[in-house]
């Protein structure tokens, strides 16, 4: 009975002892991942504000060269007022004035690129340069509001056909009169890609179901196709060519699963938040930062973040670790004190249980071992699973055949002995080594966590050291890892000059990012921050604006981003500041913490600054070079007209060979019939019509080429089948001297446009089709004209375009023929007169073993 009482008094202080530290435990445990998932939602917020900041900056550089183009200006101040046949020309020319800029914006990632008239109506899409005169007010609150109050309106907003982040920015004339406004958008997939590019993170977005069920959202006009988002049924994720399903479908059901009422219930509440899931392959931090419209009341989005954290995973496993071992260590305390105090009733017992509670150490990855306290520390113990650790057999290290202590790498080995010499003359009983590298029989590095407790005998001699020694070598390298994450984090701050802080709104307290101190000139270690500090440095007329801004964020508890200049050692710099509530109280809700980054922006002000100075020299530039380039057009429009005219010309040799061969027979033969009697009055009634026909034939001939060379600008209806038979009546005869086939199908459409300068192209266009055929020596060759329903195309047989320069076919002065047999100017100013005088677009395709050129009106008329 006696026994018994005691170890029901040795497990019920085994069990409160485990709770304690169980307890500890995990409150240690929850506060590391409650701060690391504060961090990483920090990481978020930081990364997606340097992301706008990204998008602005470039918005606004756009913005600074359109209200500086001054040619631009006053061609949307004619259309302001002009009708809808001058509003039609001008939107043509903004629209190839622009064409170029808006191809390079576009690498950088915007979509929609449009300018709309003040009553809100839509001018000209660059990117869809056939669709404007929509009403878009009910749809577009940041258009209807710059229209309104002829200011700049930023946000993320909902449009028919693409979620985006728009900037919306007033257009003044030169007398300083609104004349509309113009949108430059970012896609939310452009954003999420840039976000990837720019700070390296993976996330993607997530979009509120309810704006795809709003009527002004058709899924046929939607820029992507979207699927329910993994996260939230009730928002949508974009499917791009990189979306992985399989890998999607994992990530739910390995991470996402266990948390969905969780996410569902935040999300609805519009918090920013972040989440931790254990799975396969280690932890992953989910973090959700809410995306607000452009009117800045409600949530549209979500940016969603998922990162790989080897901390909480370290913090989990050591969680795990100490309870575990805290759990062995005090049940072999524990057992240990048991068995001596009744060791004089129980010796047989206590052996026995002691080999039991020893034999749990055979196995798995603790190795126990009991040094006796002598100069070599010979072992007089160890478990099992010694072997697994270092290689050696429990057997070699009993017998003394090796030593731990000659395992430790030399380098730590005197570190871990004057640990051992200290914990002999303190009065703890355990002490633990700081981690130490040992070199197991096969030469590999091994990590180790070594705790020791010290055996007394009844006069305190030190007699023996019993201890564990665990394996940690995987748990040391994402320590290492973690390190090394926190100082890349260190260095792009460094990199970029930007840096960050964390102002206590209790006792003002700040806390600096070491690229803080180097933007204020201050050294961390000889230097403590102080908010009233903080404020001298900021310059004398930028204070009272500092401070409303901070007033401002804590009061409406929202982000913002300001800029302001600083004095450091006499010298101005120019600071731009982002500030976010990150604490409140639990019982007021009152921001009792705000966070934040500064960057030094002053060589990008002074760029600025010579980037208006070049700017006024491109104006310069600009209209000297468009007078150049005007004259140029000219001459190469009248070679262009030349060469045609020499086309013709040859063409008309070939149609007056034969009637002229003709002629010289019949009156060569006129002796030898009045010689033989035969001409009578009728006789000479047939020859004269038969040589009439053939001399009216010649003289239409003259006439089709005098109508072709027609000079004038006035457009005029016709029919498009009619100016092909006449352009091609001229042709047959030289066609068909080169063995070609010409063939003419389809129907007949009218159009209102310049009939010559079609002609022109059609006879250039037909023209070298016969050049490749005869170049390549096809035997048959065949040209066929198609007549379709607002289009004419040219296909010839001859080969086609080479792949790698189809490209380059219709840029000027390239050629693919002959030296001096080719200028390279036709196919460039055929395409010119096509989309400047035509209203219509010019292309060319490989097709059915031959080049096929298509000649497309924008507008025809229907009857």
């Amino acid at each position: 009975m006696r026994e018994r009482s005691i170890a029901f008094l040795f497990i019920l202080s085994y069990i409160v002892t485990i709770s304690v530290l169980y307890s500890l435990n995990s409150m240690n445990r929850g506060k590391l991942i409650e701060n690391t998932l504060e961090d990483s939602l920090k990481e978020l917020k930081t990364n997606y504000d340097i992301t706008m900041q990204h998008n602005t900056r470039d918005a606004e550089s756009i913005n600074s060269l359109i209200v500086q183009n001054s040619r631009l200006i006053e061609k949307l101040s004619d259309a302001l007022y002009a009708n809808e046949e001058e509003r039609s020309r001008v939107r043509r020319e903004v629209y190839e004035m622009l064409l170029p800029q808006y191809k390079a914006m576009s690498l950088r990632g915007v979509l929609q690129f449009q300018f709309i008239m003040p009553d809100n109506r839509s001018f000209l899409r660059v990117h869809k340069p056939d669709k404007f005169g929509d009403d878009l007010s009910k749809v577009r609150f940041t258009i209807a509001n710059t229209n309104k109050t002829h200011t700049a309106t930023y946000g993320f907003e909902q449009g028919r056909t693409a979620h985006a982040f728009r900037y919306v920015f007033p257009l003044f004339s030169s007398d300083s009169h609104y004349i509309g406004c113009y949108e430059i958008s970012y896609t939310s997939e452009s954003f999420q890609e840039n976000l990837s590019n720019i700070n390296k993170i993976h996330s993607h977005f997530l979009v509120d179901k309810r704006l795809f069920e709003a009527n002004i959202w058709k899924p046929h006009n939607r820029v992507v196709e979207y699927m329910e988002s993994i996260e939230n049924k009730d928002y949508m994720y974009s499917m791009t060519e990189h979306v992985n399903f399989a890998k999607l479908k994992k990530t739910k059901e390995s991470i996402i699963a266990p948390h969905t009422d969780e996410i569902v219930q935040r999300m609805s509440k519009r918090e920013s938040f972040a989440l931790y899931q254990e799975y396969d392959e280690g932890v992953k931090i989910v973090s959700f930062l809410p995306i607000y419209g452009a009117k800045n009341e409600e949530v549209l989005a979500y940016v969603v973040s998922y990162a790989q954290s080897n901390f909480i995973g370290y913090a989990l496993h050591q969680f795990r670790f100490i309870n575990i071992v805290g759990a062995l260590i005090f049940a072999l305390l524990f057992a240990l004190l048991y068995l001596q105090i009744i060791k004089q009733r129980s010796l047989a017992k206590k052996s026995k249980e002691q080999q039991e509670l020893l034999s749990l150490f055979n196995k798995g990855s603790i190795t126990l071992f009991k040094w006796r306290n002598d100069p070599s520390w010979s072992v007089e113990y160890v478990s099992q699973n010694v072997k697994e650790l270092t290689g050696y057999t429990k057997e070699r290290f009993e017998t003394g055949a090796i030593a731990y202590a000659s395992l430790i790498e030399r380098e730590d080995l005197e570190q871990v002995t004057k640990e051992v010499n200290m914990g002999m003359h303190t009065h703890e009983s355990t002490f633990i080594h700081k981690p130490y590298r040992i070199k197991s029989q096969n030469g590999e590095i091994k990590w180790i966590f070594d705790t020791t407790t010290i055996i007394r005998n009844e006069v305190g001699e030190i007699t023996h050291f019993l201890g564990y020694i665990i394996d940690i070598t995987d748990m040391k390298l994402q320590e290492l890892e973690l390190v090394n994450s926190q100082n890349r984090l260190l260095e792009a701050q460094k990199n970029a000059n930007i840096g960050s802080y964390t102002l206590n709104l209790t006792d003002n307290s700040l806390v600096w990012s070491n690229q803080y101190y180097v933007i204020m000139g201050k050294e961390p270690q000889s230097y403590t921050p102080k908010l009233n500090d903080f404020y001298r440095a900021i310059d004398r007329g930028d204070v009272e604006y500092v401070k409303d801004m901070i007033a401002k964020g804590v009061n409406e508890k929202i982000s913002l981003e300001f800029d302001y200049k600083i004095i450091v050692d006499g010298e101005t710099k120019y600071i731009r500041s982002t500030l976010t509530p990150s604490k409140f109280d639990e019982i007021t809700h009152i921001v009792t913490e705000i966070s934040g980054t500064i960057q030094d922006i002053t060589t990008q002000k002074l760029l600025e600054a010579r980037l208006h100075e070049l700017n006024d020299q491109l104006k310069d530039e600009v209209k000297r070079q468009t007078s150049e380039i005007l004259k140029k057009d000219t001459m190469i429009q009248q070679q262009s007209k030349l060469a045609a005219m020499g086309e013709m010309v040859g063409a008309i040799a070939h149609q007056w060979r034969q009637p002229l061969n003709s002629l010289n027979i019949n009156i060569q033969n006129l002796d030898d019939d009045f010689a033989e009697g035969l001409i009578d009055e009728e006789f000479i009634r047939k020859f004269i019509d038969k040589q009439t026909k053939t001399i009216q034939f010649m003289s239409k001939t003259i006439d089709d080429f005098r109508n072709f060379f027609r000079i004038d600008k006035v457009k005029k209806v016709f029919n498009i089948r009619d100016a092909v038979l006449a352009t091609t009546s001229i042709q047959a005869a030289q066609l068909k001297n080169y063995n070609i086939e010409l063939e003419i199908i389809g129907g007949d459409f009218r159009v209102e446009t310049l009939e010559s300068e079609f002609q022109q192209i059609l006879l250039n266009l037909i023209s070298n089709a016969k050049d490749a055929i005869t170049e390549n020596r096809v035997e048959y060759g065949k040209i066929r004209i198609t007549i379709g329903e607002r289009s004419v195309s040219v296909w010839d047989n001859g080969g086609g375009i080479p792949n790698e320069i189809v490209a380059r076919i219709f840029e000027p002065y390239f050629t693919t023929k002959e030296q001096g047999k080719g200028t390279g100017m036709g196919l460039y100013m055929s395409k010119m007169m096509a989309e400047q005088n035509l209203n219509a677009r010019l292309n060319v395709k490989n097709i059915n073993g031959g080049a096929e050129f298509t000649i497309e009106f924008a507008h025809v008329i229907r009857d």
